[in-house]
């Protein structure tokens, strides 16, 4: 059984607790740098390639885009 430390709290749990969509069946965005999926909308980023959705982390306070 595969294990992970909860970024929040830092106890290990098994790979069954993390859920990889919401409730809404939406896929659940991690931050790049702490891991954490408490993460609000931060507006959109525009370059040539196309239009990104950026995201603002609570708990750490990093702005990143998803690709």
């Amino acid at each position: 059984m595969k294990v992970m430390n909860c970024p929040h709290c830092g106890k290990v749990l098994p790979k069954e607790f993390w859920h990889e969509t919401d409730s809404m069946d939406r896929p659940v965005v991690k931050c790049s740098r702490c891991g954490s999926i408490r993460n609000v909308r931060d507006g959109k980023e525009c370059i040539k390639s196309g239009v990104f959705q950026r995201y603002h982390c609570i708990d750490c306070g990093y702005r990143f885009t998803k690709h």
